[in-house]
Order: C-alpha cells, then sequence, then structure tokens
C-alpha cells in the first residue's frame, strides 16, 4: 500500500534540513547576520531591494538570490526574513524534499511553501532542543528572544513547532485594510485599521493550518492584548481557522508591535468534571 505523505512529515524533514543547514553556518564559524557569508555558503547571493508591500523577501530560484525588502528595518524582522528565503534555497536543492513536496501537493501550493520556510528559519534561528526545555507560553516570548538572540517570531513559531499537544499560533499585526459592510443593508466597503493575521502554524498534534492575511473584526479578543503591552492575557477567543471559527482557550501577549496568540485545543480524550463517574 502506498502511503501519502503529509505535510507533517514535510515539515519534519524541513527542520531536519534547517538543523543541517544551521550546523554548516556554526562549522563555518558564522553568524546569521552575517548574510553575504552565509548566503555565499550555499551558493547564493543577497541583496536589498523594493518589494510589493507586505513582501518582506524573495528568492529568485533561476539566480541564487535572496532580495530582502528595503522597507523593513526591523532588526528581528530582517533576520527572520533571511533565513526563511535561504530555506527556498536550501529545499530547492533538495531533491527528496521537493519530490515529496510534489506528491503531497498534486498542484503548486504557495501557502505549504511557506508554512516549510517558516519553520526551517525558526530552527535555523534556534535549536528545537534547546526551546523544549521550555514551557509553550507566549510570557516566555520576550525571555527567549533575548536569551537566543533571536526574533520573537522565530521562538513563537519553534515552540509551537516543540509543543506535544494541539495548539494552534496567531502571529497578528494592526493594519489598514478594507473592511466589508457589516450587514446586507450597508452596501459599502470601508477602510480600518484591524489586527491582520501575519504568520500562523500549528503543532504536530493539531489538524488545521492558519490562513494568513486574514483579518479580525473589532471584538475579536486578541485586540485586549494590545491595552496591556507585554502582559500575557488568558482569555477564551476565537480561532482564526476556516469559515466558522469557533472559540478556544487563548494565552495572547502584545510585544514588539505584533500580538502572539497561543490557541490550546483541549484534548479529546479529556473527561469533563461534570461526568458521572461509572465506578
Amino acid at each position: 500500500m502506498i502511503t501519502r505523505v503529509t505535510e507533517e512529515d514535510l515539515v519534519r524533514q524541513a527542520i531536519d534540513l534547517a538543523a543541517r543547514t544551521r550546523r554548516q553556518i556554526e562549522a563555518a564559524e558564522l553568524h546569521i547576520t552575517e548574510f553575504a557569508q552565509v548566503a555565499a555558503l550555499f551558493q547564493v547571493t543577497v541583496c536589498t531591494g523594493e518589494l510589493p508591500e507586505g513582501k518582506d523577501g524573495s528568492y529568485l530560484k533561476d539566480e541564487r538570490r535572496i532580495i530582502l525588502s528595503s522597507s523593513v528595518t526591523t532588526p528581528e524582522r530582517i533576520n527572520f526574513t533571511f533565513c526563511h528565503e535561504l530555506m527556498h534555497s536550501r529545499i530547492e536543492d533538495d531533491g527528496d524534499l521537493l519530490s515529496d513536496f510534489a506528491d503531497a501537493h498534486r498542484r503548486s501550493d504557495e501557502a505549504a511553501m511557506e508554512r516549510l520556510c517558516n519553520a526551517g528559519a525558526a530552527e535555523v534561528l534556534l535549536p528545537a532542543e534547546d526551546v523544549r526545555q521550555f514551557d509553550c507560553s507566549v510570557a516566555l516570548i520576550p525571555e527567549l528572544s533575548e536569551r537566543f538572540f533571536a526574533s520573537s517570531i522565530a521562538v513563537a513559531l519553534q515552540m509551537i513547532n516543540c509543543a506535544d499537544d494541539a495548539r494552534y499560533l496567531v502571529i497578528a499585526e494592526l493594519r489598514t485594510v478594507i473592511v466589508a459592510p457589516a450587514t446586507p443593508l450597508d452596501p459599502y466597503n470601508r477602510i480600518g485599521d484591524r489586527l491582520v493575521v501575519v504568520y500562523g502554524a500549528k503543532s504536530p498534534a493539531a489538524k488545521y493550518f492558519i490562513r494568513r492575511n486574514r483579518h479580525l473584526p473589532l471584538d475579536h479578543g486578541l485586540y485586549h492584548a494590545m491595552l496591556q503591552p507585554e502582559t500575557a492575557l488568558k482569555m477564551d477567543a476565537e480561532v482564526p481557522i476556516g469559515d466558522n471559527p469557533w472559540p478556544l482557550p487563548c494565552e495572547c501577549l502584545y510585544f514588539r508591535q505584533k500580538v502572539f496568540a497561543f490557541f490550546h485545543e483541549p484534548s479529546r480524550n479529556a473527561v469533563s468534571p461534570d461526568q458521572m463517574r461509572m465506578f
């Protein structure tokens, strides 16, 4: 019987490839922020240039060139973007992984490839074995970012990759978007500021994927985090999955102009405290 490759299998392969990449960088005695030297190690060039709005980086496969957006100035975001684009090049050079990706996705799936590169970038920036020593809590993101000299985005992604239970990660930031009418009686679109999902991920035990670029309604609980910066809040909030989001226990934190949120899906085997015992 032929076993189809799952996306979880692909993520694991991307993380393994990223771990090998990190070891090669360390063996060359380079730091990840030495972009030109690190890129050259893998026969890739890197430059800064103008990219479409909302696009932090790009990998030109035919030219073997990474372009970092000149509009991005935050060091942690630049570091993560470089690692993400470097993973594009590393995956393109890995025939086995590309073949498995083609088997798993009969047609080109850009979102799935982005998830692989995000997971790989997180592993390049900080090893999973180090992150597994800590709880999966948004309250630890600032501490781990400083401890590992890594971006908060990479820390959050690596934490969700290392979680044993079913969790979802949402990283959102405030953006100006076109807001659809709230009711059928209001036919006009409007411009407004909303939290927009810029990164999303799931733990290996979780089922669904988080869609990027989805904006959250103003009554969503994650907006409360923006009122109390760097304070971890706990609440029930709708996890932005599919067309009918449902509420889950959520822990969120506003840090470095982004809201980080872990949604925890209760175990399917958990017994309700109100359920009558049989013996």
